[in-house]
């Protein structure tokens, strides 16, 4: 059975997050998709950080406990030049 997911937020494992997001003018935030990121390592974290601040309403889900903690905490758990800054954006409430 699936669960449904909530409509604002920065899903995380078990965790729901509002997130800040930077609209892009010409979207309109009424048809912005929502996008499910399975796996947040070094694709799935750029890719939901990248989505995210272009307005789209993006779900990552991540098995990993460690990386949860340090992705709502709006810390990558590897180095990319850009990406703390960024995720710390996309996730603060």
């Amino acid at each position: 059975m699936m669960r449904r997911l909530p409509r604002a937020g920065f899903q995380v494992g078990s965790e729901t997050r509002k997130i800040d997001r930077k609209r892009d003018p010409n979207m309109d935030v009424r048809k912005a998709p929502n996008v499910v990121i399975i796996g947040l390592g070094y694709v799935g974290l750029t890719l939901s950080v990248a989505l995210a601040r272009r307005g789209v309403q993006v779900y990552g889900i991540e098995k990993r406990p460690d990386v949860v903690e340090k992705t709502n905490a709006g810390v990558p758990h590897f180095a990319e030049v850009g990406l703390q800054a960024a995720l710390a954006d996309v996730v603060k409430s």
